[in-house]
Order: structure tokens, then sequence, then C-alpha cells
């Protein structure tokens, strides 16, 4: 949780606001380059004006939602890369 480096910051590392996974800038699951962020973005935004009293719970809550769709999402495309795998061995 700290403004440095470390994770949960604002610099460079997991869950930060800069280059990596967790990243709002290039990093993975950052904005601009993923589709789940693109998919709940409007959602959470249909949702921001009725819970805004509920923020602080939300936020909490935030982070293991995503965990929850990025676990799902990355077992899809794991099952997708081995089909495909398999496929280009079978040629």
């Amino acid at each position: 949780m700290g403004m440095g480096n470390g994770e949960w910051g604002i610099g460079n590392w997991e869950w930060g606001m800069g280059n990596w996974e967790w990243g709002i800038g290039n990093g993975e699951l950052g904005i601009g380059k993923s589709r789940i962020i693109f998919f709940l973005l409007p959602f959470s935004l249909f949702l921001l004006p009725s819970s805004f009293f509920l923020l602080p719970s939300s936020f909490f809550l935030l982070p293991s939602s995503f965990f929850l769709l990025i676990k799902i999402e990355s077992g899809r495309l794991f099952l997708l890369w081995k089909a495909l795998s398999k496929r280009l061995e079978q040629r």
C-alpha cells in the first residue's frame, strides 16, 4: 500500500498506476490494452452514481472481483492456447 515501487504502490509494480500488472499504464490489464477493463468499465460507471456512498466497501471488494475475473479469463486463454498448440503439432 505504499506510494513507491512495491506491491499496491503507485509506482511500477503490481497493482500500481504505472507500467506493471494491473497498472493503468502499459502493463498487463492496463487501460488501453485490456478488453476486460473495457468490458467492466461501462458497468461500473453505470453503478457509480447509485453506489457513491458504498464506495469504500466497493474499493475493498474490487481487487477480489477483478482477481476472480482474471483467473477465469486466464484459464480460458490457457485452454485456447493448449488447443491451438495441439492443432499446430498435428500439422
